[in-house]
């Protein structure tokens, strides 16, 4: 280093590791962002599964659980009504579900009982329905 200042040379060196590292950051934030991604369609699958069950109970009419033909989006449908799809992140889908739609009926049980996959990039999760109607969810 001269007695005025620091070199074009140093300034380059230093701009190049600040890239480097940069690009390491953004790299391990995407994937952060990946499996909070699949976390959270979990979490909100689950809640609305369960949320579903809980219905059929009160208002004593089936209420299903449709997975959308491309396996981006599932709608919870009450009896008569028309599906709102819910729609999966982003790189999100559901590999796999039961071949019928879920139903919850008034008794709190479910049929076909069967289990969803939740995969993206990152991993997968896996929603087991119970033929009691009961709800839960294991990695891998």
């Amino acid at each position: 280093m001269n007695e005025r200042g620091i070199s074009y040379v140093e300034v380059l060196i230093t701009c190049m590791l600040l890239a480097v590292f940069a690009g390491a950051g953004v790299t391990s934030v995407n994937g952060f962002r990946r499996a909070a991604d699949l976390q959270m369609s979990c979490q909100t699958m689950v809640s609305d599964l369960n949320r579903a069950r809980i219905q059929a109970i009160s208002s004593n009419l089936p209420v299903s659980v449709i997975v959308r033909p491309d396996r981006l989006a599932y709608a919870v449908v009450e009896a008569g009504d028309t599906a709102r799809w819910r729609l999966l992140p982003r790189g999100v889908r559901l590999a796999t579900s039961p071949a019928r739609p879920v139903t919850f009926y008034s008794r709190g049980g479910a049929a076909p009982a069967g289990s969803f996959t939740i995969a993206n990039s990152t991993g997968q999760v896996r929603i087991v329905v119970s033929p009691l109607g009961r709800v839960r969810w294991t990695v891998g």
